[in-house]
């Protein structure tokens, strides 16, 4: 348990601004993130704020189908994009994840 969070600090730590105060640890399911099948739908920036939506693609019954929606919210500062929160997103609302 320890390793893991040590990976995520590290990954916080990357990606996001110093001192960052985010979420603890959830565990009960694998990663709700996948290179290979998160698309990004869309990109929305205005001065130095960013949102970037993306939806999941799961494959049931041999048929692809888009699942799980997430929005990633970013800003410029310092000549770099810093990571201020991930939502997933479905029809009742937005819920922070990070």
């Amino acid at each position: 348990m320890a390793d893991i969070e040590a990976e995520y600090k590290k990954i916080i730590r990357k990606y996001c601004r110093p001192n960052y105060k985010h979420l603890s640890i959830a565990f009960g399911s694998d990663s709700a993130h996948d290179p290979e099948n998160e698309v990004i739908v869309s990109v929305k920036t205005e001065n130095n704020k960013s949102v970037v939506k993306t939806k999941l693609m799961k494959e049931t019954d041999g048929k692809t189908k888009y699942t799980d929606e997430y929005e990633f919210h970013l800003t410029y500062e310092n000549n770099r994009w810093y990571l201020e929160q991930v939502y997933y997103v479905d029809e009742e609302g937005r819920y922070e994840g990070l």
